[in-house]
């Protein structure tokens, strides 16, 4: 090891604190403040003369003498300000039983998620009033429209509508197998379910010639994408290029979920850096001028922005390409850090509410990572593999392990999954990962110039497209690949981030052997003591079908009761395809199921083979709710 990585492992924490990461320093406070104003639910109004008055003494001191302490209150008085001016609406979350709102809905149409033939899911930025719920302003509302058929709309992003529809607050989920719907609306910024139907709907106001623009051009490469690839490939690069997922199955998704590479499939910074690396390789070749070059690297890092659509990730990803470029176009040794730190610091001035957003969240936790540990990482790769060929390889995947170290506990906490196997997947998918994406901005644009030469480039995206979801399917698949569904994973997730780190940071060969071997036993151990049989215990599920109540039994095995608590939709089998209910049984060891009322009898028939079945009588259920729910009625449980 040479002496100048020697010294990046013993000052990391000088690293953070030199000179040049003023900005940093100042986001730190920032975010340290406004994460306590949420913690202890702070007035805005307070929050707003806190920070005025942190600013007045900050000033006072930092002009006298002390600058230092001026510097953080500064920054303490700008979280206080930030937070005052955020939209800290909470999104409340509800149980199965509570039903859609009638209400109208007035706004802007922000993003399309998809289009199907019978329906459509749109995210509307507006207000709603009603008469059973609070009438709301500035919201995010995901609306499903029925289609109809004598009243199909065509609607573009920036259209304002009017909406006859029902509304509700996102469920939370029941069964430990269950689609949280609350998390995934969290995910996406939207604080509201709504439902309507086609002919419930009325476009106010057309969008205007900026967003008719961006909608001809992102609908124009998404017909080519689709005329230059098969299905599932269309799919794959439209989601890496256009942040279009709607083209991946459920199953797609989810399979990258558990092999710990799904953030290839959101359109990122990554995405953007491998985008410029490329680009600046090509400008380089015929432009020598470094003003001419940033200027052409600009244009085209904004026209990459605009055909995606303005997405925010991708605008925050190419404003600091451009920050970054910059800094190197002055001749100025650019502080990564102190640029993204900088960059982060304006998005949040002019829009406070970003910081709730988990897209935001995790950009912030993932250039921190990137600053920490991507220097460590490169350096092990270099050692292992000396040759230039590999050099860009390397440091992409550097990159990308990087901030997925600090990124897991983060996803843990959200989406309640943690990838063991993701750091081997994402040194073997990211190589193919960027290849892939490079041959396919190549193919799309010679497609547009001489179509059967994009064709060629096509065909070598659809192999290395089939190499990257045939290695995350096998990952995906192995035993112990990936950690879901239990209470204490977001702990689970940062102490094995924390045991990556701590045999990643090792300074010679022989501290690294022994720090992994102590790695691979406390990861071992921690899957072993998740994988014990968790123990049975007395539970009412409540649902807005049916209600379920698992009873142990002395065997370690349950009896479980089914009561319906609505009236059943025969010859309906997507009414009793509950994926919760249905890995409920599959997962635990069931004994014997109880039934009473119609939903009950078909769930059975459908899916629980081999499993004793029995119809309760009236007198047989008021007993069992006697004896386990003090004789309360169970289809009346909350």
């Amino acid at each position: 090891m040479n002496d100048k990585t020697t010294f990046y492992y013993e000052n990391i924490p000088q690293k953070i604190n030199m000179q040049t990461a003023n900005c940093f320093k100042l986001l730190v406070g920032v975010l340290v403040t406004f994460v306590g104003c949420v913690g202890f639910e702070l007035n805005n109004m307070v929050a707003m003369w806190i920070g005025v008055g942190c600013f007045v003494v900050g000033a006072i001191v930092g002009l006298i003498k002390y600058k230092t302490i001026g510097f953080c209150l500064l920054s303490i008085s700008l979280g206080f300000i930030i937070f005052s001016n955020s939209n800290n609406e909470p999104i409340t979350t509800i149980n199965y039983t509570f039903q859609g709102q009638p209400a109208i809905i007035k706004g802007e149409i922000k993003s399309i998620l998809s289009k199907k033939n019978d329906r459509q899911r749109i995210i509307i930025s507006g207000d709603f009033s009603s008469r059973t719920l609070p009438t709301t302003y500035n919201t995010s509302i995901l609306l499903t429209i029925l289609e109809k058929p004598d009243s199909k709309i065509d609607f573009q992003i920036g259209d304002t509508i009017i909406i006859d529809a029902r509304i509700r607050p996102p469920r939370e989920s029941v069964f430990e197998y269950d689609f949280n719907e609350a998390r995934y609306h969290k995910s996406i910024g939207t604080s509201w379910v709504g439902f309507a139907n086609s002919d419930k709907i009325w476009i106010t106001q057309n969008a205007n010639l900026f967003h008719r623009a961006i909608n001809t051009s992102y609908s124009t490469i998404s017909k080519q994408i689709d005329s230059i690839f098969l299905a599932q490939t269309a799919g794959f690069v439209k989601a890496i290029i256009l942040g279009d997922r709607t083209g991946l199955t459920f199953e797609d998704r989810n399979k990258f979920s558990l092999a710990g590479v799904a953030h290839i499939l959101a359109l990122s910074g990554f995405h953007i850096g491998i985008i410029s690396a490329v680009l600046l390789f090509f400008i380089s070749l015929f432009c020598p001028n470094r003003w001419i070059k940033f200027i052409i690297f600009s244009a085209f890092v904004v026209l990459f922005i605009f055909l995606t659509g303005f997405q925010p990730s991708a605008i925050r990803a190419g404003l600091m390409a451009i920050f970054f470029m910059l800094g190197r176009t002055i001749f100025r040794e650019t502080n990564m850090l102190n640029v993204a730190s900088m960059l982060l610091l304006g998005v949040i001035v002019f829009n406070p509410s970003l910081l709730y957003s988990i897209g935001f969240q995790m950009s912030l936790i993932s250039v921190l990572g990137i600053f920490l540990f991507y220097d460590i990482i490169r350096s092990k790769f270099a050692r292992l593999i000396k040759n230039n060929i590999s050099y860009y390889l390397i440091n992409s995947v550097a990159i990308t392990l990087a901030a997925s170290i600090t990124i897991n506990p983060l996803v843990a906490y959200y989406f309640n999954v943690f990838s063991i196997i993701s750091p081997l997947t994402n040194i073997l998918i990211i190589p193919i990962f960027s290849l892939c994406l490079i041959f396919a901005l190549i193919a799309i644009i010679l497609s547009f110039i001489y179509f059967p030469l994009g064709l060629i480039y096509g065909y070598a995206v659809e192999l290395l497209t089939k190499l990257c979801f045939g290695i995350t399917y096998i990952a995906a698949d192995l035993k112990y690949s990936a950690v879901s569904n239990y209470e204490n994973l977001t702990l689970i997730s940062i102490i094995i981030s924390s045991v990556f780190i701590y045999f990643l940071i090792s300074k010679n060969n022989k501290q690294f052997i022994f720090r992994f071997c102590v790695s691979i036993f406390i990861v071992i151990s921690t899957i072993l003591i998740l994988d014990n049989e968790k123990p049975n215990e007395l539970k009412l599920y409540t649902k807005e079908k049916y209600c379920l109540l698992n009873i142990p039994l002395s065997d370690g095995s349950s009896f479980v009761w089914i009561a319906d608590r609505k009236p059943n939709r025969k010859n309906s089998q997507k009414y009793h395809n509950d994926e919760g209910l249905k890995k409920f049984i599959q997962n635990n060891r069931i004994n014997c199921v109880a039934i009473n009322g119609n939903y009950g009898q078909e769930f059975v028939k459908l899916h629980c083979e081999n499993i004793d079945i029995i119809t309760l009588s009236h007198l047989q259920q008021r007993e069992l709710e006697k004896i386990f729910l003090d004789g309360k009625y169970i289809y009346q449980m909350e």
